[in-house]
């Protein structure tokens, strides 16, 4: 069931079992070329995006702010690292440095997708920045996308549910087909390589700790709500 239907659900009296999986909706940020070639304008819009606000309003409250690819229950999850939370005094104070963030956001015209966009906009502005959206039909936005192209700036777009930690790897490696926010980071790259080639779970789950410190740091796209998984059921008729 969707957020819709187990809100509706719960207002008629059913109850709702809730499961996050590590899929969102995402904003990609293109980081090979201005503006979010900076590091620190990446920074800026992550501090500016109130994602409680955003839960409230496009979702009645029922979904998980997310700060990670990892599901929370993933053991690969790092509950100490992630990406910026909500700090508007730190997004308008980067925005500042910068002297100014200038940008458009893309992405297809759905009712989830306008209202999330209309909020970061005006998150974004409210931090100093100036947001211009942009909507196109879903099978030329996938196709501008995945061209390797790059002729984008900011895009929103749907992260995949997985169980296996590998599912990571070619969004981040750099020069790989899957890696659409064109991010490189050596370090990164070595660490993905290593973890796959290991047995070890310890061994693995301290090599995805580090790669979530150093993107928690870099930013390389953002992760908006985990998407909600819900089995409806009548709790009187249960047991």
């Amino acid at each position: 069931a969707d957020s819709d239907t187990v809100v509706t659900a719960e207002e008629q009296g059913f109850a709702a079992q809730k499961i996050s999986g590590s899929s969102s909706t995402i904003l990609l940020m293109n980081n090979a070329k201005p503006p979010f070639n900076d590091v620190r304008a990446r920074q800026a819009l992550a501090y500016a995006i109130n994602k409680d606000v955003i839960n409230e309003r496009v979702y009645d409250g029922v979904r998980e702010p997310s700060y990670s690819g990892f599901a929370t229950d993933s053991p690969f999850y790092n509950p100490d690292a992630g990406t910026p939370k909500y700090d508007p005094d730190k997004a308008k104070e980067l925005v500042d440095e910068l002297g100014g963030l200038e940008f458009t956001l893309v992405c297809i015209p759905t009712p989830e997708a306008d209202a999330i966009l209309q909020l970061v906009k005006q998150m974004g502005e409210q931090a100093g920045m100036k947001i211009t959206l942009e909507t196109q039909e879903q099978g030329t936005y996938v196709d501008r996308i995945f061209s390797r192209n790059g002729d984008y700036e900011a895009a929103c777009f749907r992260s995949a549910h997985f169980i296996e930690p590998d599912a990571v790897r070619p969004g981040l490696t750099t020069d790989d087909p899957g890696n659409l926010v064109f991010y490189s980071n050596p370090e990164v790259d070595r660490l993905l390589d290593e973890a796959r080639q290991t047995a070890d779970v310890e061994e693995r789950k301290e090599k995805y700790f580090r790669v979530l410190e150093i993107t928690g740091e870099e930013v390389p796209l953002i992760t908006s709500l985990y998407d909600l998984f819900g089995n409806v059921y009548n709790p009187d008729k249960v047991g």
